[in-house]
């Protein structure tokens, strides 16, 4: 497997958009997901996966992938709160980012992004 470094990117509009209109619990970690048409947006739906604790989430892949295709989304952006307010991406985000663009592109989707929201603003993770 190549390990791809994940970096920041900017999301796309409709992506951040939706991303900040989730509703997240200020002292644990929320798991979404953004099925959209194409890479670009427009959002078809979103869902709500795991809520986590202060410094971590499941990010349930099998599932995600499995309701892109229901949804017959082309691509998909991962949305999790930091409740500790820091931007930055984890290791584990990081790690997260690759694989779960690995599994899309195997089920042909894209991961469009990985964002970071916190009270602050939005951070995006790129494949």
């Amino acid at each position: 497997k190549t390990q791809l470094p994940a970096k920041v990117a900017e999301p796309p509009p409709s992506v951040l958009d939706a991303a900040r209109k989730l509703p997240f619990t200020p002292n644990h970690e929320d798991v979404y997901a953004l099925f959209l048409k194409t890479p670009q947006g427009p959002v078809l739906a979103s869902h709500h996966f795991s809520a986590g604790g202060k410094g971590s989430a499941t990010v349930p892949m099998g599932e995600i992938l499995r309701q892109a295709l229901q949804h017959k989304a082309k691509a998909i952006a991962l949305v999790h709160n930091h409740p500790s307010g820091n931007p930055n991406p984890s290791e584990e985000d990081k790690a997260v980012t690759r694989q779960l663009a690995h599994e899309a592109t195997r089920h042909g989707l894209a991961l469009a992004a990985h964002v970071i929201v916190t009270s602050e603003g939005a951070t995006s993770i790129a494949a």
